[in-house]
């Protein structure tokens, strides 16, 4: 039994929303490479916070949001199951 292709048009509003983001992101590598890192990420020597506060904000609440849950669950297992559901973090 071989695979039969799935059919159906290739230009569908997914792919148009594709292609219109990768067209932004081919013009701002362009604009990147033509005009400089700074142009593109607000960086300069007098505020040189641009990238990094934006990366920080990312990275803090990905990491924020993943021990969040995991703190409330130990915290529930602990008043609920009074202890005996808990598990040790090492």
């Amino acid at each position: 039994m071989s695979p039969k292709p799935i059919g159906g048009p290739y230009i569908t509003g997914t792919t148009i929303l594709a292609a219109i983001m990768v067209s932004i992101m081919a013009i701002l590598v362009l604009i990147r490479f033509c005009f400089g890192l700074g142009t593109v990420t607000n960086l300069n020597d007098g505020y040189s916070w641009g990238l990094w506060l934006a990366y920080d904000v990312v990275a803090g609440t990905a990491i924020g949001c993943g021990g969040y849950p995991f703190a409330l669950e130990q915290l529930a297992k602990s008043y609920v199951l009074r202890g005996q559901g808990q598990i040790p973090l090492s």
